[in-house]
């Protein structure tokens, strides 16, 4: 069997369909990864978040880990934006089950569960929960790798 350098069979041979292929796969791989690179930086570990009436707009971001945000123990602002970015890990929301909020949730690859029940599992899932009318508070969670839990408590 005689081998061919890559270069050679590219331009002329048998493997020229699977060198292209390959290099395809490698620009879709690389442009896959790029995308939402920014959603990589931040700090590395567990966090929980409470946050009070007056740390409203609240923004929380991290690299890889687990963000738990809890809305359990403060009372929620008339009008607020939350937002929640993770790269690799899991974002756990605790809403109380009285509370009317909005919820935007998406994972680019794993899975989303609200009060227990799986809504998504795979890659590029989306889920939503309108806000009633009467709610201005709204929440955005992004999950790069990963699960989100969204339960009422």
């Amino acid at each position: 069997m005689i081998r061919r350098p890559l270069v050679v069979s590219l331009f002329g041979g048998r493997g020229r369909g699977r060198l292209i292929c390959l290099g395809v796969l490698a620009l879709v791989t690389a442009v896959a990864v790029g995308v939402g690179a920014d959603r990589y930086a931040g700090p590395v570990g567990d966090r929980t978040v409470a946050p009070a009436t007056r740390d409203w707009p609240v923004n929380e971001q991290i690299s890889a880990g687990n963000l738990t945000v809890d809305l359990t123990r403060h009372p929620l602002p008339e009008s607020g934006q939350l937002q929640v970015q993770v790269g690799a890990g899991k974002i756990i929301v605790r809403i109380p089950d009285s509370a009317r909020v909005g919820i935007d949730a998406t994972a680019t690859a794993g899975t989303i569960t609200v009060d227990g029940v799986q809504t998504g599992n795979g890659i590029d899932l989306q889920w939503s929960q309108p806000a009633p009318v009467t709610s201005h508070v709204a929440l955005t969670l992004g999950i790069g790798l990963g699960d989100i839990e969204v339960n009422h408590e």
